[in-house]
């Protein structure tokens, strides 16, 4: 396949993806049905999908948050997180890579497993070990842009946090 057939055939998965994902919206579907099918789509248009985990902050007056992982071997996963107010925030959140890229500031944080990062952020070898190649978080804000650093116990730090992990060359992440 040359190059621009490559580039052809990604924009024809894309909007496959774009036109799947508004229809299944307009239909309501629940949420960890619908990351479940989003994510098998990813990979049956040939992303080299290993994990993808989704979190964001649950206003509940027990759940500090929520989250969800997929993963090929496993499919979704539901997990409800603690609240932090007044408590120590738990050593595991204190060192993943959604609280780095909260406190920096940044959007976006990707890397291929360098030493460096694997040593900085524990869930990277657990990665490694399940066979991934390549990690890529976003976060989302919600509401109005602020310059003000990252607080979880402050209203206005709202926001979607996604990550993705890939078992492909980098290489073969990288258009997706």
């Amino acid at each position: 396949m040359t190059h621009h057939e490559e580039d052809g055939a990604i924009h024809a998965a894309t909007e496959d993806l774009k036109n799947w994902l508004t229809r299944q919206g307009l239909k309501s579907r629940g949420r960890e049905e619908l990351l479940r099918a989003f994510c098998e789509r990813l990979v049956n248009h040939g992303v080299p999908l290993l994990r993808m985990q989704l979190a964001q902050r649950a206003l509940h007056p027990e759940f500090g948050g929520i989250g969800f992982t997929w993963t090929r071997k496993d499919g979704m996963n539901a997990e409800y997180f603690g609240r932090v107010d007044h408590k120590e925030p738990h050593h595991e959140w204190l060192q993943s890579p959604f609280h780095a890229l909260l406190t920096s500031g940044e959007t976006e944080m990707h890397s291929v497993f360098s030493a460096q990062d694997v040593s900085r952020f524990p869930i990277f070898a657990r990665l490694k070990a399940m066979g991934a190649t390549s990690y890529f978080a976003h976060w989302q804000p919600l509401g109005p842009a602020s310059d003000t650093a990252y607080e979880p116990e402050r209203p206005d730090a709202e926001g979607l946090v996604v990550s993705w992990s890939f078992d492909g060359a980098p290489e073969d992440a990288a258009p997706y």
